[in-house]
């Protein structure tokens, strides 16, 4: 198998694995009669799992270990947990779980995206042209999780969980054929500070990326919301959505235009790359949020089929326009023996700080001041995330007015 077919089958299986239960757990979660303040406990085991070890794993690739081995590894063990899920009946016990599950599936993220790089690389392909064509597979993985869990009629059965240990045990297999990338000797010792991947903050001095780190928390934040209650969203607006759509029938494959929208975006993304500064696109991505939640926020008061499509189409552009960008804008300004722990870095902003932010304070929120005897009022979550976005926004426009009145 070459290369690139080979990244693009890895892609694929490991946002499969991530698609069968990502965007429906929170319909699962309500099946079952719990609260929104619990299932934002739970949704925070993702931001959990991002600070600390996607890093702890990436220096150790980088440094000691062999990627491949780690990498499958990780599934396999992650894969084994997967199967304890369906067993739990109560929030505490899935919590920790799911923790554990987590913390092994998030170091996989940023080390398949350094595997993808160095492999590329030390193949003389060029990373910027040919990644995102590949990275457009995991997207492809992603969806098609999502119409199987929508179509098979398990978006909320325990069977979600069952699918996603199936393609982690497939992934297992797949990873034998991946060939060993060069591993970087470390030249002193390192405390566990920068074992951790801690040390990476000092980045953060670096004045030219601190706006970018106010996005990527940001983003995280947004995306944990558009993420975990999305389909919960359109599951309890279905009966009033003013068409009979297929679509409203399977609220997962509706939920799914926004990984096709991220699909196609991702196809035209070297297009952009090559025209447009990774500031421009940033800017462009939380725009692009700030109408998903808009969109959304209109569909909780016109129940209109359009806006639910709208705001999915949004999410596409809102995501694409960060991640890659951000991922490559990483991998260009930090030094090559710190870039596997600069993506963990990046995850652990997004998906750790951010996302642990976003669900943990979402969940109160939601619970406390959105909510009227256990029914949510959606009109005023999506209004909120909107204004919060646009807040944040002029707040990256003002510190790059500061940071350049200050430079001159």
């Amino acid at each position: 198998m070459g290369v690139k077919s080979l990244l693009k089958t890895l892609n694929f299986f490991q946002f499969f694995i991530w698609g069968t239960w990502l965007v429906t757990l929170a319909t699962y979660f309500f099946s079952l009669g719990w609260q929104p303040e619990q299932f934002g406990y739970i949704y925070s085991t993702i931001g959990l799992s991002a600070i600390g070890f996607p890093s702890l794993f990436g220096f150790l690739c980088d440094r000691y270990l062999n990627t491949t081995t780690v990498f499958r590894v990780l599934h396999l063990t992650a894969g084994i947990i997967m199967l304890l899920v369906p067993l739990l009946d109560n929030p505490l016990s899935f919590f920790w779980i799911l923790l554990i599950y987590m913390i092994l599936y998030m170091a996989t993220l940023p080390m398949l995206i350094s595997y993808s790089y160095q492999l590329l690389n030390e193949n003389s392909i060029s990373v910027k042209v040919n990644y995102p064509k590949i990275r457009v597979w995991g997207t492809f993985g992603f969806i098609c999780a999502l119409w199987i869990i929508s179509l098979t009629g398990n978006e909320a059965s325990v069977n979600q969980f069952y699918y996603s240990a199936i393609a982690s045990f497939l992934l297992f297999g797949i990873s034998f054929l991946m060939p060993s990338i060069k591993v970087h000797k470390p030249a002193t010792g390192k405390n566990w500070v920068q074992v951790l991947g801690f040390d990476v903050l000092r980045l953060i001095n670096n004045k030219k990326l601190i706006p970018f780190y106010l996005l990527a928390f940001f983003f995280g934040v947004a995306l944990i919301v558009a993420n975990g209650y999305t389909d919960a969203f359109i599951h309890q607006i279905s009966s009033s959505i003013n068409n009979n759509s297929i679509l409203v029938e399977y609220p997962a494959i509706l939920v799914s235009v926004s990984q096709i929208s991220e699909l196609l975006f991702l196809i035209v993304m070297p297009y952009f790359l090559l025209r447009y500064s990774n500031q421009r696109l940033f800017v462009f991505g939380f725009i692009a949020w700030i109408s998903k939640f808009l969109f959304l926020y209109l569909a909780s008061i016109y129940f209109e089929l359009s806006f639910v499509i709208l705001s999915s189409i949004s999410y596409g552009l809102a995501f694409d326009f960060f991640i890659v960008p951000g991922s490559l804008y990483l991998d260009e300004n930090t030094p090559t023996e710190t870039r596997a722990g600069a993506q963990g870095l990046l995850v652990m902003l997004v998906n750790g700080f951010g996302s642990l932010s976003g669900s943990f304070f979402s969940g109160i929120l939601i619970t406390s001041y959105f909510s009227l005897n256990n029914i949510i009022n959606w009109s005023q979550v999506w209004f909120f995330f909107s204004g919060l976005i646009s807040i944040v926004l002029l707040v990256y426009f003002l510190f790059k007015i500061f940071l350049h009145k200050k430079a001159t």
